[in-house]
């Protein structure tokens, strides 16, 4: 038999060797996105009340194949939709567009949402979303007129 000449040298690996391995490794196996996933497309906007910004609101879109994404109003009146957290924007097509009051709480009885129901409940408002980015702002009436 003869004599192998090879020689066998082990490395150490430290734990961060292992780690930085690892996390490299997950993420290149996690990265896809789900198969689930609906076609999304950017969207932001700005929500005025009287011609004022409309701070701490609700905002939904609904797509024709019911995909809905959230988002709510900072300060100035702004949005940006989330469909599933980290997947942003809204589902293709012409969405249903609802804003609402944020309430903390559970509705106390009686309660009616001071935003007008033409804005959410029986909402007119409508945005069709097309690849890319979309912007859409909204100017709300507290009393608007009747149709």
């Amino acid at each position: 038999m003869g004599v192998s000449n090879r020689m066998i040298v082990r490395m150490p690996v430290s734990n961060v060797d292992l780690l930085l391995t690892l996390t490299l490794l997950g993420s290149v196996i996690g990265c896809g996105k789900p198969a689930d996933l609906p076609a999304l497309a950017p969207v932001v906007g700005k929500i005025m009340m009287d011609g004022k910004p409309l701070a701490g609101v609700l905002v939904s879109f609904e797509s024709p194949s019911g995909v809905v994404a959230f988002g709510a109003t900072d300060e100035n009146g702004g949005y940006e939709l989330v469909y599933r957290d980290p997947y942003t924007g809204a589902g293709l097509g012409e969405n249903t567009v609802r804003i609402e009051t944020s309430l903390d709480a559970p509705t106390p009885g009686g309660w009616r949402d001071p935003i007008p129901s033409i804005y959410n409940a029986r909402s007119t408002l409508k945005a069709n979303v097309v690849e890319g980015p979309n912007a859409f702002d909204f100017a709300l009436e507290s009393k608007p007129k009747k149709k």
